[in-house]
């Protein structure tokens, strides 16, 4: 089997996961996702309207439409899983109620339509025997009448992104309900996907742009699709795909279980569910081909992407959409789109759809999250480096969407296992971001990562988070790669006002990071820039001046950055400036260098 650029970093992985220092269980059960399903549609139900459609109370956009049909399909998909499970019997009619309603509606192309199919068969295979015999004629009709030319979008306009992925799996599933007997459109959108290079070396979808999330939401749906029994033309290559983007998608994982930040849609709950039902499919095949230890790693991943939910969904007052704690009416970090009932009803139907896909008789092995010892880079226009060791993790953007305002250039995450992940920082500040910023939240007029900060001549203050088209050559050089020690290197090359390179060091140990920059042949004034979370839009964090740095504590967890030969240490005095974990203020300690230590 040819080798993938990751193929190298298997053998150290699961050398260091021999002796990894975690529990063999996380004792999360499967029970459990069903628990976070079942608790967002107890909560989403009371915005149900008697003709069955959900209606989002807090979307900061113009309803254009389908949002609602998005809503109420993954609404009704979710209800069908619960009750298939045994769950959410008195919720029979909320399920009938949407169902019937985006039925209705199923010829619509421009609403596209493909987004609810699969949603639509939970609820088919699931309420069909409680319904009159009259709407059961009615319902299959409309499931068994769908003509994928006609009725869905992305095939009227010929789009090649993640709306063809739900076309695929949905029309299989259709198919797998004896809906229809026709499945010629899968290997035909197959054959246009994979003819047009959209998945990666890694095995990620290459969606326009490129976010991380929608690599995860195809990859998932190729995987699924395997699992659900998909024998056709392309049966070797999506199994290929699935085996390489399996194992790029485990080392990207966060040592908290969240998934990477990273382009349109992040931070919010669903990604995990993606990856949840990703690692839970990817399980079931290595444990069926014999593979228990991956197939242990795979499953260990799952619960540790459900596990990092858990607080957000089971732990509020309200469901939270996304990893932020602001009230929800105020629509903080909402995406196009992505408006709070469309997401957070998805993310319902992926736990519930979890739940389903998880095998039985497989042992939990401590994922390579957990045990760490590597570095690695994603290319192909991901511009990605992610570091894990020691429970420490770090992804850095090497070359962000500034301008698209999407994220800052540098290293945007820094997580240690047990501490809340927005501590720190969970995605860098990218200014007049294109996702909303809560009602009465200052718009951030500044980029802001950690890391480099420089000033010429005349005062005029530099960032490399400000940098983008600007960055011609990005070269990472790995030094040492260790579950108790790992060095490394990021060479930056391109112009930096009157810079050409710049080079960052890095290096983690249990115990801290350290970190420093050189600016080529400059002679100036540098600081490092850090970001300090203010709030995460309940808590307020405590943050005090050090003579060498800060100190930030956020309920009995403590992030420190410092440089003992820092001559001065700055909290600026500009506004907050917001993601969508939070808000944060702007540390500046000058020199070239800081350590890390949360704990």
């Amino acid at each position: 089997m040819k080798k993938f650029p990751l193929e190298s970093l298997y053998p150290d992985v699961m050398k260091n996961n021999m002796a990894a220092p975690v529990p063999g269980e996380t004792a999360i059960s499967e029970e459990i996702y069903l628990d976070i399903a079942e608790r967002i549609v107890r909560h989403l139900v009371q915005w149900q309207h008697e003709d069955g459609m959900l209606i989002d109370p807090y979307s900061p956009y113009k309803i254009k439409g389908e949002d609602e049909f998005f809503s109420s399909a993954r609404l009704a998909g979710a209800i069908g899983l619960l009750i298939k499970a045994g769950r959410c019997g008195d919720l029979r009619d909320s399920g009938i109620k949407a169902t019937d309603c985006c039925l209705s509606n199923l010829n619509k192309y421009f609403l596209s339509p493909e987004f609810w199919i699969k949603e639509l068969i939970y609820s088919w295979e699931a309420l069909a025997d409680f319904i009159p015999s009259e709407k059961r004629e009615s319902w299959q009709r409309s499931l068994t009448g769908v003509k994928p030319e006609k009725y869905y979008n992305c095939i009227k306009h010929n789009y090649t992104n993640n709306q063809t992925a739900f076309v695929i799996l949905g029309e299989f599933l259709r198919y797998k309900a004896g809906l229809t007997e026709d499945i010629s459109i899968i290997d035909k959108l197959l054959e246009q996907q994979l003819g047009n290079g959209l998945f990666s070396s890694y095995g990620l979808y290459k969606e326009p742009e490129q976010p991380l999330t929608y690599s995860f939401v195809v990859n998932q749906q190729m995987d699924f699709l395997l699992h659900a029994g998909y024998q056709g033309r392309f049966l070797d290559e999506l199994k290929e795909i699935s085996r390489r983007a399996g194992f790029t998608a485990m080392l990207m994982q966060s040592v908290t279980g969240q998934a990477p930040f990273g382009g349109r849609s992040n931070q919010y709950h669903f990604v995990e569910g993606h990856l949840a039902c990703f690692f839970e499919t990817r399980a079931d095949f290595c444990h069926r081909n014999g593979d228990f230890k991956l197939a242990g790693m795979y499953r260990r991943s799952a619960r540790n992407a459900l596990k990092s939910v858990i607080p957000w969904i089971s732990g509020q007052e309200t469901p939270k959409l996304m990893k932020n704690k602001f009230p929800d009416r105020i629509a903080h970090g909402i995406d196009s789109g992505g408006t709070y009932t469309v997401y957070l009803a998805l993310t319902a139907s992926l736990f519930a759809t979890a739940y389903h896909l998880a095998g039985d008789s497989i042992r939990e092995v401590p994922s390579p999250a957990e045990t760490g010892g590597f570095v690695f880079e994603l290319q192909e226009g991901f511009h990605k480096i992610f570091a894990n060791c020691g429970g420490h993790y770090l992804e850095i953007d090497t070359k962000a969407e500034v301008k698209q305002r999407k994220e800052a250039t540098g290293l945007g995450r820094i997580h240690k296992y047990s501490v809340p992940g927005e501590l720190l920082l969970s995605s860098s500040i990218v200014a007049n971001p294109d996702y909303t910023i809560g009602t009465g939240i200052e718009l951030p007029d500044r980029n802001l990562a950690l890391g480099p900060c420089w000033k010429n001549a005349e005062g005029k203050e530099f960032r490399l988070a400000d940098y983008s088209d600007e960055i011609e050559r990005v070269q990472l050089n790995i030094i040492r790669e260790d579950a108790d020690k790992t060095v490394f290197s990021v060479l930056y090359e391109g112009n930096f006002n009157q810079i050409n390179r710049i080079r960052e060091n890095y290096e983690l140990t249990p115990e801290k990071i350290k970190y420093e920059f050189e600016l080529e042949h400059f002679r100036g004034a540098v600081f490092v820039t850090v970001p300090l979370l203010e709030t995460n839009g309940l808590e307020r964090t405590e943050i005090k001046l050090t003579s060498h740095g800060f100190e930030l504590w956020l309920n009995n967890h403590a992030g420190i950055i410092e440089n003992p030969e820092a001559s001065s240490v700055t909290l600026l005095k500009d506004a907050a400036l917001a993601n969508k974990t939070g808000r944060y203020k702007t540390g500046m300690i000058s020199g070239n260098s800081v350590t890390i230590s949360l704990f």
